[in-house]
């Protein structure tokens, strides 16, 4: 293992590890099979003085980086969580940062929004909309485990595209005006004509859902003569998303313990990847250390 002794140096990442085990990998290798026992302890810098690219940390516990027992990062890119957050709803923080992110991108509170795609980040959306004023907001899936998700969220209209068609659905809902704002989160092809079809003219359509070929946008009817506004949205930004994150959940603006919703023990992975799949699931939690209850 290498790296400058944290007493020296008073970062907030401090280690230590059995070496029981005389040999040593070399340091290009990236990777420290022989050692078997890596202890890492978090803890505020003692000086401002700090500086964590003086310490170079990249051990493991087995030859693969991906399946190791034990993982090292800088602490320039860990994150510090509130004590008072449960660890199981830490965990899950992923999908919320994504949709804040994406709700970053459209004016919210007092327009409408439909939510094409009610999975983990699509159902966090919803919560974040209701959260930030939207006045109506619809949830559209061909799921029903995933629009009961979209419900308990906020949603105020849900919508199973697989048995109604959401453009007729809406649109009469809204008075044949549309929706000031639709967020496209699943990726599917039919859900960006159907959002496209019923963005009010004027209005914000935000693209997060990843195709899995090219699609055909009919430019001129959907967005030229809308005069709509349409952006992109890749994953988050680093930290201001973590730091907007961190404020949703300490004011309580979304109830992320919803979307949790099935806990495995991690020896059970193949039963939690499997309805993972299914699409009937929030977010699985697997305990790798002890068991849940």
């Amino acid at each position: 293992m290498t790296g400058t002794n944290p007493s020296e140096t008073k970062s907030s990442l401090q280690w230590s590890w059995d070496t029981s085990s005389p040999e040593k990998s070399s340091r290009s290798a990236r990777r420290f099979p022989t050692y078997r026992k890596v202890t890492l302890s978090l803890a505020r810098p003692t000086s401002s003085a700090a500086n964590a690219s003086s310490v170079e940390l990249v051990t493991l516990t087995s030859a693969s980086e991906c399946s190791s027992e034990y993982h090292v990062l800088n602490e320039q890119h860990a994150w510090l969580n509130d004590r008072k957050i449960p660890i199981e709803v830490a965990s899950a923080q992923e999908p919320l940062g994504n949709a804040v992110h994406a709700a970053s991108a459209a004016e919210i509170s007092g327009n409408s929004v439909a939510v094409f795609g009610c999975g983990p980040i699509g159902a966090c959306l919803i919560g974040l909309c209701k959260s930030f004023g939207a006045t109506k907001i619809f949830g559209i899936d061909i799921v029903d485990y995933r629009l009961k998700l979209a419900k308990d969220m906020g949603g105020d209209v849900l919508i199973d595209g697989s048995q109604q068609d959401p453009v007729k659905e809406i649109m009469r809902l809204t008075d044949g005006r549309g929706v000031d704002a639709f967020f496209e989160m699943s990726g599917a092809q039919p859900s960006f004509e159907e959002g496209f079809r019923v963005l009010r003219p004027g209005g914000t359509a935000i693209l997060f859902g990843l195709p899995s070929k090219k699609i055909e946008l009919d430019v001129a009817n959907w967005i030229v003569f809308k005069d709509a506004h349409v952006r992109g949205v890749f994953g988050r930004r680093l930290f201001g998303t973590w730091y907007k994150t961190a404020e949703v959940l300490k004011a309580g603006q979304v109830d992320l313990s919803r979307l949790i919703t099935h806990r495995f023990e991690l020896e059970e992975f193949s039963k939690a990847f499997a309805l993972m799949k299914s699409g009937r699931s929030g977010k699985i939690i697997m305990y790798p250390n002890k068991k849940h209850g």
